[in-house]
């Protein structure tokens, strides 16, 4: 409202813009992340940023506004996170209060995030505990009370638990009474879970035939990596 009173109604080239440039900028933090999991890995990180900057959802999807670009960028630091948790163990408590924090944002992105981002929580939990079989010489600085596999779990739980009622607020303070009176309304992970859990939605919106998976889909997410498939 400020700025429409200040500057006018946008034009709808400022207002694309506008929309993009957040996308834009979270392409950056993807790479930034890609640059921190090679480091953690001890890896080239050119030959990984050459292989996400040439694929074919980054450069169709990659600045356009879908949750799925967001659900990109979450993943990329979740991944390095558990990264740098690996070449750094004493800090690593942290960084499960971190990964649960961005659970929660990714899974009020899109509900499916859990799914990517599984392995990675069970990677971090578990690190703990490959962290107690170090060798003796290292143990000092390696074995510690937090890095059990229960206080990590309780850290993560904190993280995402803490996150959640920060968004839901927010939700909340922007819908007003239709969230008030029932917060679970605003709850998104839980409304899309129950909304594609619902057959009445399937008869509504219908199945795609495997042939429009197979021309249409499958071109648009590999390119023409498909054709070589196809092959």
């Amino acid at each position: 409202w400020w700025l429409v009173s200040k500057f006018g109604t946008p034009s709808t080239a400022v207002l694309l813009c506008a929309a993009r440039l957040p996308y834009c900028v979270a392409s950056f933090l993807q790479d930034a992340a890609l640059v921190l999991v090679s480091r953690g890995l001890s890896i080239p990180a050119a030959p990984i940023l050459l292989l996400h900057a040439s694929a074919w959802p980054t450069l169709v999807f990659g600045a356009r506004t879908f949750s799925n670009s967001l659900e990109a960028t979450l993943l990329a630091l979740a991944l390095a996170l558990v990264a740098r948790s690996h070449s750094r163990p004493h800090s690593s408590v942290a960084h499960c209060a971190m990964l649960g924090c961005l659970l929660s944002l990714g899974c009020w992105v899109r509900f499916t995030f859990i799914l990517y981002w599984l392995p990675l929580g069970v990677l971090s939990l578990l690190h703990g505990r490959a962290a107690t079989g170090a060798p003796s010489a290292s143990r000092a600085s390696t074995v510690q009370p937090a890095s059990s596999i229960r206080v990590r779990l309780s850290f993560l739980v904190l993280g995402a638990a803490v996150t959640s009622l920060v968004l839901l607020g927010v939700d909340c303070a922007i819908y007003g009474p239709a969230c008030l009176g029932a917060p679970w309304r605003c709850i998104p992970p839980l409304n899309a879970a129950i909304y594609n859990a619902s057959p009445s939605r399937l008869a509504i919106h219908g199945l795609h035939p495997r042939l429009t998976h197979v021309t249409v889909n499958l071109p648009l997410l590999a390119g023409p990596i498909a054709l070589a498939a196809a092959a």
